[in-house]
């Protein structure tokens, strides 16, 4: 990839700025930035190792559910988004749980706490996790964890395995 289409960057007068905003990708999606470009890379790497498709766990605050559905439409796979401490009518409501909605991704209230680290995946998704991307955001977190989880391994606390 060209390092200018990776990190866009912009010369105004003697300085350079780096242009996140300008990482659109997708006409399809208002996703954008360096959370998208590290979700498109790490999916891409990994994703002759999937069967369900991608699935993540999210405040509704965050654009994190627009990104993993961008993604999952990208590559045609299935997106399953996880929330906690709503209900699906609400979610219908909010910015970006809607447009993940509308980019085909299917959601699911799987706990009542909507905390983090009370964030935890629950009997009626172990199915969906075999074989499947997990790319989370975590509070605080800019590193980038992209991980294969069994579902013996699904009982963990689902927002503290993996963070984007």
């Amino acid at each position: 990839m060209d390092a200018q289409y990776i990190t866009p960057v912009e010369r105004r007068g003697d300085f350079w700025f780096k242009r996140e905003d300008l990482y659109k990708p997708y006409d399809f999606s208002p996703a954008n930035g360096s959370k998208l470009r590290q979700c498109q890379m790490l999916v891409a790497k990994n994703i002759d190792k999937t069967t369900n498709g991608i699935i993540t766990g999210t405040s509704v605050l965050s654009p994190q559910a627009v990104i993993a559905a961008s993604v999952a439409r990208e590559h045609g796979v299935s997106c399953d988004i996880f929330y906690g401490g709503t209900r699906i009518e609400l979610l219908k409501e909010k910015k970006y749980p809607s447009i993940a909605m509308s980019l085909g991704a299917n959601v699911e209230v799987v706990t009542k706490m909507g905390y983090t680290s009370m964030f935890c995946c629950g009997q009626p998704c172990v199915s969906t996790l075999q074989s499947s991307f997990i790319p989370s955001a975590s509070i605080g977190r800019s590193s980038a964890a992209l991980s294969i989880y069994s579902p013996a391994q699904a009982i963990l606390p689902f927002m503290r395995v993996i963070s984007i």
